[in-house]
């Protein structure tokens, strides 16, 4: 992905394949968090989370192509204002006694202008691309990425099960809900 020439048919094919799977992901994600329908706050906060999932997924894409072209203080500069932002805002819907759902809102509301600032630093400070789509290219990512793809599925479920378990057992209060 460094190669200039190249960025603009794996960047834009990438960021293709990541919505389609972030969306999909974030689909099921919902969709579990509707089966705790007796834990209504654990199940509104895993709704709202799950909704950034495709922010977090593009984010990653553009920091490894921030990364490739070695220009990672910009990446730093918006992590440190919007890290800033959530730590201060965070103290402030808890000073006022704002529960976890508030929270979850502020965290993905700060992820999605975190993608959209991001996205103005590619568009300005990497290689011009435009969004051309190559189905037999995006074909050989979505093969070659597929045994990825089930290690980061287990990865990411097994990251939190605990607190997803622990919470039908015990209540919401016991894990920090």
């Amino acid at each position: 992905a460094k190669d200039p020439t190249s960025f603009d048919k794996q960047f834009s094919n990438s960021l293709v394949l990541r919505f389609v799977f972030a969306a999909i992901t974030t689909l099921v994600m919902i969709g579990l968090a509707q089966l705790a329908n007796d834990k209504i706050a654990a199940s509104q906060v895993l709704t709202i989370l799950s909704l950034s999932i495709v922010s977090g997924s593009l984010n990653q894409l553009i920091s490894s192509a921030f990364l490739a072209f070695e220009k990672i203080k910009f990446l730093s500069f918006v992590s440190i204002i919007f890290s800033l932002i959530k730590i201060g805002l965070g103290y402030l819907l808890l000073s006022q006694h704002r529960g976890l759902v508030s929270i979850a809102v502020l965290l993905v509301i700060c992820d999605y202008l975190t993608l959209s600032t991001n996205y103005i630093l590619v568009r300005r400070f990497l290689p011009k691309f435009h969004f051309t789509i190559d189905i037999t290219f995006c074909w050989k990512l979505v093969k070659l990425a597929f045994p990825l793809f089930g290690v980061g599925l287990v990865a990411m479920l097994d990251s939190r099960t605990e607190i997803i378990i622990i919470s039908l057992f015990l209540g919401d209060t016991s894990v920090g809900y």
